[in-house]
């Protein structure tokens, strides 16, 4: 005997009520993918537990996967688990970046070594402390910068935001 179960399939139904977020994604997207001038994107999104936000991250993922010319997209996730190491998410992303890289080969990491280097200089281990996956792509060791404000913790969050620009950037 045939027995057919009806399946209530939700991915079938797609995002319901989110044409707004989708549309904000898009036009990051659209802007990040413009072909006279590319620029890099880093999107949040933030949201109560159960409202969709991976549901969300993931049909932006299909889209940048179905266009010419591509591009990296990248996830991490802020968790109970996660709540005491800080940037666990954007170590989590920047590690998938990081692996995505390795995987194009020698020549991308040493382009990426070089202008991160040539930028940074030793601000690198500042980097490399917050994703241990960049020391793949760098594959030297990094020292601590030698200057007066190690210890100052607003000279130190500066010197960390404007290593993660230049990351971004790179």
């Amino acid at each position: 005997q045939d027995m057919t179960m009806n399946k209530l399939r939700f991915s079938l139904v797609g995002l319901l009520g989110r044409d707004k977020e989708l549309g904000t994604l898009h036009a990051c997207l659209d802007r990040a993918m413009q072909p006279e001038e590319q620029t890099k994107e880093i999107v949040m999104i933030s949201g109560y537990s159960g409202t969709g936000k991976s549901t969300l991250a993931f049909d932006l993922k299909k889209r940048v996967k179905s266009m010419k010319g591509g591009g990296a997209f990248v996830t991490g996730k802020f968790d109970q688990y996660h709540s005491g190491e800080p940037l666990s998410a954007i170590t989590q992303a920047f590690g998938e970046l990081c692996r995505t890289v390795i995987k194009e080969g020698p020549s991308t990491c040493n382009e990426i070594k070089e202008a991160l280097h040539l930028e940074l200089q030793n601000e690198v281990y500042l980097l490399t402390q917050i994703i241990p996956d960049l020391n793949q792509i760098i594959k030297s060791q990094t020292h601590p910068a030698r200057t007066s404000d190690n210890a100052a913790s607003g000279a130190r969050q500066t010197r960390i935001h404007y290593a993660f620009r230049v990351f971004t950037r790179v």
